[in-house]
């Protein structure tokens, strides 16, 4: 009974108590961030097979010879040799007159597509009103 009862015990004990918690607390905080950067790397995991997901549907798409053509022609402006396009534009397209004046150039009339065209955004337009 002398020995819990001398001073140098209780002090030797305290510090070993001190030290075990203090190393308790730090291998608390280094697993705590392990597993905040655990759930970071499974966060950008799943968001980088997300968009994995959607390269192999693109890579699908563009592997089909009638779609590849479809973008062709919608991006770049390509057509094949046997067709012929129509262009439809609202303003009126620019012709350089043959004299180099200004005033003595070809006056052309348009078509008011802005009316069609106004005409397709309401007619496919969905709204619900009540």
């Amino acid at each position: 009974m002398a020995i819990l009862r001398s001073k140098i015990t209780i002090v030797v004990a305290s510090g070993f108590t001190i030290m075990f918690g203090a190393l308790g607390a730090r291998a608390f905080m280094q697993e705590r961030a392990l597993r905040r950067d655990i759930a970071k790397l499974e966060s950008g995991i799943a968001k980088a097979e997300e968009k994995n997901k959607e390269l192999v549907h693109l890579v699908e798409y563009f592997s089909k010879p009638e779609q590849l053509e479809k973008e062709a022609k919608v991006r770049l402006n390509l057509k094949r040799p046997d067709e012929e396009v129509l262009a439809l534009s609202s303003e009126p397209p620019y012709i350089p007159s043959a004299s180099g004046n200004p005033s003595m150039s070809v006056q052309t009339t348009t078509f008011p597509f802005s009316q069609i065209v106004d005409f397709f955004k309401s007619f496919f337009t969905y709204s619900l009103k009540e």
